[in-house]
């Protein structure tokens, strides 16, 4: 068996027959013990391969564009920039400040106070305010 001289010196002893003396972490249901080097690192395999599925964004349908590059970091960065475009959006739309000249919107009758230009979403509705109840 070509193993790169890693088991030169050594007797071949089956992982079930040794028995794993170091600790165990509390999630696991091996004991102290009475598990084996087998045990343990079925055990090891079994949990790595529970987080690479709960881990596996490239599984979901996604809008986002990562890059091809699914790493934890990666994915963290592009969802944080979503989320502070999303928030930069919602400061716009709640303060009335969101730039609406561009949305192509046929204003027809409304224009905007001292017959400015209707640029934000603030203009539209102090615009209808005013179409609606003219003498108020």
């Amino acid at each position: 068996m070509g193993c790169g001289g890693k088991v030169t010196g050594c007797s071949k002893t089956s992982s079930s027959c040794v028995v794993y003396e170091g600790g165990l972490p509390s999630w696991t249901n091996l004991s102290v013990g009475c598990a084996t080097l087998d045990d343990v690192v079925s055990n090891m395999y079994s949990e790595i391969g529970k987080l690479q599925n709960a881990t596996n964004i490239e599984l979901l349908n996604t809008c986002l564009d990562y890059g091809g590059d699914f790493s934890l970091s990666n994915v963290v960065g592009v969802l944080d920039g979503e989320v502070c475009g999303l928030k930069s959006f919602q400061n716009s739309v709640e303060s009335g400040i969101l730039d609406i000249s561009n949305w192509n919107i046929d204003l027809k009758c409304l224009e905007g106070e001292c017959a400015h230009n209707i640029q934000t979403i603030k203009d539209l509705i102090q615009a209808l305010v005013n179409k609606v109840c003219p003498n108020e």
